[in-house]
């Protein structure tokens, strides 16, 4: 078990991956980023619209100011839930789904 000091000191979380967050609080949760994340966002989403993917991108682009590496990933005709409710019997849902979780393993075996 660790101490809470060790929490404190170098906490858990090495990297991040969000697929379609719900419920973000832009800009407060972005500017609060202190490791690397990754985001795959869809342009046909209801719940992130493309002026809140805007304003996630101009979050994240503090971030690498500060040397903290981010991406943010959209995918054309992705609806929310894309990443984990697809229909792979759709062609464009399958290959959604299958990029999708490239994008996340790539990024994990870069950080972890």
């Amino acid at each position: 078990m660790m101490s809470d000091g060790a929490f404190r000191e170098g906490g858990f979380v090495h990297a991040a991956f969000c697929a379609h967050p719900s419920l973000l609080a832009i800009p407060k949760e972005i500017t609060a980023i202190s490791r690397p994340a990754s985001f795959a966002l869809g342009d046909c989403d209801e719940v992130v619209p493309t002026k809140s993917v805007e304003r996630i991108r101009a979050g994240l682009a503090e971030k690498s100011k500060a040397m903290i590496e981010t991406e943010v990933v959209v995918y054309e005709g992705a609806q929310h839930g894309f990443a984990i409710r697809a229909d792979l019997a759709k062609p464009m849902e399958k290959i959604q789904f299958e990029e999708v979780t490239q994008q996340a393993v790539r990024w994990f075996k870069k950080f972890l």
